[in-house]
């Protein structure tokens, strides 16, 4: 039932620039915006992102996009649950373990 997730090709290299471009050029960037930015740079569908995967090499992305959203948004664990489709107490569990990392 698992399937290897596959990396986009590189001849999407000019599309996905393009898509990166037009959501840095907006004037303002709403939370969802911003993880389908990052989404892009990291090559990870927005779905998958937002979705329910436990993957560690999704979680660990997404538990980083939960961080940045909070330090450098100054968004609330409730409103970042939000964005995500989950708990805040899930966000205050990847926040934690962010700060752990940053700490090392």
């Amino acid at each position: 039932m698992l399937r290897k997730l596959r990396l986009r090709p590189d001849a999407n290299d000019h599309v996905l620039a393009f898509r990166l471009h037009q959501l840095r050029e907006r004037n303002h960037l709403t939370p969802t915006d911003y993880v389908k930015m990052r989404s892009l740079e990291l090559r990870i569908p927005s779905k998958v992102m937002l979705g329910t995967s436990q993957r560690r090499s999704i979680t660990t992305h997404r538990h980083r996009i939960m961080w940045e959203l909070r330090v450098q948004r100054l968004m609330s664990l409730h409103a970042i649950a939000r964005v995500f489709s989950r708990d805040h107490t899930t966000v205050a569990y990847a926040l934690n373990k962010i700060e752990m990392e940053n700490a090392q």
